[in-house]
C-alpha cells in the first residue's frame, strides 16, 4: 500500500520489507513491522475493507493524514512525520545555526560545564544573533 505523508513524502508498505518513507529528494527510511507483515493499506482490498489474515502475519494499515501518516498495527498506533527543517537544523550534529549554539550553551550550563559561559558569549557577541537563536528554538 502507499500513501502521502505530509506535502512531499510518500510512505509505502511491502510484505516482508516493512514500511518505507521516501522524501522529496530520494532520501528514505525503513521501519520494520514483523518479518511477514501483511499489506493492508488505506482502501486495501476490492471493497476497501480489512483483508483476512490466514497466516497470522502482522497487519499494518497506513492512514494518510494532512501532515503525517498513521501506522496502525494490532498492538500500536504510530505517527510518522517528516522532521521540519528548523528542527533538523537545531538538532543536527555539528550544526552552527544560532538555535543549535543556544541549545548547546543551555546543555553545557545544565551539566555544569565550564564551557557554558564561552558558548553563551559566542551568541551574545553579534547583534541580533541571540534573538535569531531564540526564534530558532521556539519555532
Amino acid at each position: 500500500s502507499m500513501g502521502w505523508c505530509g506535502e512531499d513524502s510518500v510512505v509505502l508498505h511491502w510484505k516482508n520489507l516493512g514500511v518505507l518513507m521516501v522524501g522529496p529528494y530520494g532520501d528514505w527510511l525503513r521501519f520494520s513491522y514483523g518479518n511477514d507483515s501483511a499489506v493492508i493499506g488505506h482502501g486495501g482490498g476490492e471493497d476497501g475493507l480489512k483483508r483476512k489474515n490466514p497466516s497470522n502475519e502482522t497487519e499494518v494499515y497506513l492512514v494518510p493524514e494532512i501532515d503525517c501518516c498513521r501506522i496502525v498495527t494490532p498492538t500500536s498506533v504510530e505517527i510518522l512525520q517528516r522532521v521540519p527543517p528548523g528542527t533538523a537544523d537545531l538538532l543536527r550534529i555539528g550544526s552552527i545555526e544560532p538555535g543549535a549554539l543556544l541549545l548547546d550553551a543551555s546543555d553545557a550550563f545544565d551539566s555544569g560545564s565550564p564551557n557554558a559561559d564561552e558558548a553563551a558569549r559566542s551568541i551574545t557577541q553579534q547583534e541580533g544573533l541571540l534573538e535569531e537563536a531564540i526564534q530558532g528554538c521556539i519555532t
